[in-house]
C-alpha cells in the first residue's frame, strides 16, 4: 500500500540535544543487554535526539500503537519543480506536488528578500523563513512544503525539490520502534486498544515497560536548566521515572481510557458527546539515532 505524508494529522518535532553527548555510557549501563537486542543498533550514536509526536485532535486518539520509521539519507534536492526558469520576486508559487526539502539559489536585489516555505494552507510552516541579503544557496526542509513566497527584491533560480510522496515510498525505509499508550496487558478491551508490542525494533515490551524505558533515557540525558541571572542554580533532578508514569497513569491515562471505551468510531457526533476523543496527547521520548539519520 503507497504511503502518504500528512503533517496536519500527526507531527513529530526533533530536538537535538548536544550537551548530553557523552552521557551514552549512562544510557549503555543501564539498558545495554536492551540496546545489544535492537535490529538497528549502531554503538555510540553521536549526537542524542529529543522526539515529541503529537495527534491533531480532530482524529481523537488511536487505538493502537504507531509505528516509527527511519532510513539513511542518500539524495539531494534536485527535482525542477517548479522548471528551470528563475523566479522573481514579489511572487507566490504552488509547488504541483508537496515536497520534503527545497533547494533554491537566491540574488537579493538592494533592499533584500525574505522568502518562506508554506504549507498547503498557505502558512509560513514553522522554522522555514530566509531573510536573504546576500546571494547564495538556501534550502527549507519540512514535512508539507506546498508553496514558496517571496518578498522583497530580488529573484531565485535552480529550484529543486525532493518530491513528499515519491520520498516516503523509497524501498530502504526501516522500523525501528514501536510506540503506544502506557496501558497494562489486559487493562482494556482489544477491541478499545490494540496490545501490541511496544519497544525498538524487535519490539518486546508491554506499553508500561516501554514507556519506563523512555523515561528512563530521558532521565539519563536530562540536562538542568540553565542558572536565572545573578542566583544560583537549583536543584532540579528529573522525577523517579515509575513514580511519574504512576501519576500518568492515574490521571491523564484514565482520562484516555475512558475515551476509548465511551467513544464510537462510527459516528464523529457521538464519540465528540460520549468521550474525550477530541484533545491533543503527546508522547515523550529521548531516543539516540545512528550518525546520519
Amino acid at each position: 500500500m503507497a504511503r502518504s505524508v500528512l503533517p496536519g494529522l500527526m507531527t513529530m518535532q526533533l530536538g537535538s540535544l548536544p550537551d548530553s553527548v557523552g552521557r551514552y555510557a549512562r544510557v549503555q549501563a543501564r539498558y545495554g543487554a536492551l540496546l545489544a537486542a535492537r535490529a538497528h543498533h549502531a554503538g555510540e550514536p553521536g549526537v542524542p535526539v529529543s522526539l515529541r509526536w503529537s495527534l491533531n485532535p480532530v482524529i481523537g486518539f488511536p487505538r493502537a500503537p504507531f509505528e516509527v520509521w527511519r532510513r539513511t539519507r542518500k539524495e539531494e534536492p534536485t527535482k525542477a519543480v517548479l522548471g528551470a526558469i528563475a523566479r522573481a520576486a514579489p511572487a507566490t508559487l504552488a509547488l504541483p506536488n508537496e515536497a520534503i526539502e527545497l533547494r533554491f539559489n537566491a540574488a537579493p536585489g538592494p533592499s533584500g528578500m525574505i522568502v518562506e516555505a508554506l504549507s498547503r494552507d498557505g502558512k509560513v510552516l514553522p522554522g522555514q523563513r530566509h531573510v536573504i541579503a546576500s546571494s547564495q544557496s538556501y534550502r527549507f526542509r519540512a514535512a508539507g512544503i506546498a508553496g514558496i513566497r517571496l518578498r522583497g527584491t530580488g529573484s531565485i533560480s535552480g529550484i529543486g525539490a525532493i518530491v513528499q510522496r515519491e520520498w516516503a515510498n523509497l524501498p530502504d525505509w526501516d522500523r525501528i520502534e514501536v510506540v503506544g499508550f502506557p496501558f497494562e496487558p489486559g487493562e482494556l478491551p482489544t477491541a478499545a486498544y490494540d496490545p501490541a508490542k511496544q519497544g525498538w525494533e524487535a519490539p518486546a515490551l508491554d506499553g508500561v515497560d516501554a514507556a519506563l524505558l523512555r523515561l528512563g533515557i530521558a532521565e539519563l540525558l536530562q540536562l538542568d536548566p540553565p542558572a536565572p541571572s545573578g542566583l544560583s542554580a537549583p536543584s532540579w533532578p528529573f522525577p523517579d521515572p515509575k513514580t511519574f508514569l504512576d501519576v500518568l497513569r492515574k490521571q491523564p491515562l484514565a482520562d484516555v481510557a475512558e475515551c476509548l471505551l465511551a467513544s464510537d468510531d462510527t459516528g464523529f457526533i457521538r464519540t465528540i458527546i460520549h468521550g474525550k476523543g477530541v484533545q491533543d496527547f503527546e508522547f515523550r521520548a529521548g531516543v539516540m539515532p545512528p550518525p546520519g539519520t
